[in-house]
């Protein structure tokens, strides 16, 4: 390899590696706040689609206060 075909090749490894620098963090975060969400998912207390649609919401409110 020539010194002129490093001129070409350098700032594109450069460049490259910098896209790979960027991108790791983001997977990283994305994967982390999957997770997040899918723990936080699975507490003890009943969603709005678990519950029965006889049920009436207020009656757990007042049942909380």
């Amino acid at each position: 390899m020539t010194g002129s075909d490093l001129i070409v090749a350098a700032p594109w490894i450069v460049f490259g590696l910098a896209l790979v620098g960027l991108c790791i963090p983001l997977i990283r975060s994305r994967r982390a706040a999957k997770r997040k969400t899918s723990r936080s998912g699975r507490s003890g207390r009943p969603g709005r689609s678990e519950r029965s649609e006889d049920e009436d919401p207020r009656s757990t409110r007042s049942a909380r206060q």
